[in-house]
């Protein structure tokens, strides 16, 4: 794999407020930092797709996304099942998710979570259970059952969670929405695993910390402090951080570290073969449900 000219850790969780986080690493071994936003005020997601988009006309960019790329398919062979016309690919998926979405700014996703036919699939806000959600509570797509089944990553969330904490499906849909602009705005940028890596092509990929954090040995799911981040960043080959901007809240101080590492892991692993053609792929997972980079070989799906 050609290196790239820069690698960015995107930690999503703060789309709605108060603002993404975004790291980015260059070629080497130089120490990731903390990138604020070239226009001012807060990482939002429609900021961060301008942000994208321009940086990708002149620069190869490897871009890790810390959200869900698609819906559980394989399971039940669609991802809405019983609906029609329904989506077959992830694209098909994403087009779905904005136009439902269309009228709301910022790539907000909320309505598909909560109006019907759609969001009868999902546990929704109010821990509403669609109509559909009952039949099919807890789908996982196959990379979830991976990272469930290594028990190294803690237990998965379904996609279809739109409440609570470790919801991820407002993080994920969203994305979604992020993506299929992409591919107007920046047509050149791929998106793995849907499409493969190019010479000259920048690439989003999926990420999830825990099995970062996992391939260097590090089990505690937060880091809170400069000494453990640089622990975790040096053994992906990174120097460490030199100034300490690891203040605020706690939440905003995970967020901070989980971009950190994000950007120095996927800079360590970009060279490795494995990681772009892990051993538990099928089609469905790489045509229809999407894939997290970096997961261990020898890591299968059952």
């Amino acid at each position: 794999m050609t290196p790239f000219d820069l690698y960015v850790g995107v930690d999503w969780s703060g789309a709605r407020g108060p603002g993404l986080r975004i790291a980015v690493c260059l070629p080497g071994s130089r120490a990731p930092r903390l990138l604020a936003n070239p226009a001012g005020g807060a990482w939002t997601g429609s900021a961060f797709a301008t942000w994208l988009a321009k940086l990708t006309r002149i620069r190869r960019v490897l871009c890790g996304l810390d959200f869900a790329f698609g819906l559980p398919f394989a399971d039940e062979g669609a991802y809405l099942p019983g609906l029609e016309p329904a989506p077959c690919g992830m694209a098909g998926l994403w087009r779905l998710v904005d136009r439902v979405c269309a009228a709301d700014h910022n790539f907000y996703d909320g309505r598909f979570v909560v109006d019907p036919p759609y969001g009868d699939y999902f546990l929704g806000p109010g821990r509403r259970r669609g109509a559909c959600y009952h039949r099919w509570p807890g789908r996982l797509r196959l990379i979830d059952r991976v990272c469930g089944d290594s028990r190294c990553y803690g237990r998965p969330e379904s996609v279809f969670k739109a409440v609570g904490a470790k919801q991820v499906a407002l993080d994920s849909l969203a994305g979604m929405r992020v993506l299929h602009w992409l591919r107007g705005a920046a047509p050149r940028v791929r998106i793995w695993p849907r499409q493969s890596p190019r010479a000259g092509r920048s690439q989003l990929i999926e990420i999830y910390l825990a099995a970062f954090l996992d391939l260097v040995g590090y089990r505690a799911r937060k880091i809170r402090d400069l000494a453990t981040l640089n622990d975790v960043i040096t053994a992906f080959q990174s120097r460490p951080v030199r100034d300490d901007s690891l203040d605020g809240p706690a939440r905003d101080v995970d967020d901070k570290t989980d971009a950190l590492v994000a950007a120095a892991a996927i800079r360590a692993l970009a060279g490795e073969r494995d990681c772009w053609r892990p051993p538990g792929w099928t089609m469905a997972a790489r045509r229809r449900e999407g894939w997290i980079f970096g997961v261990p070989e020898g890591t299968r799906a059952r």
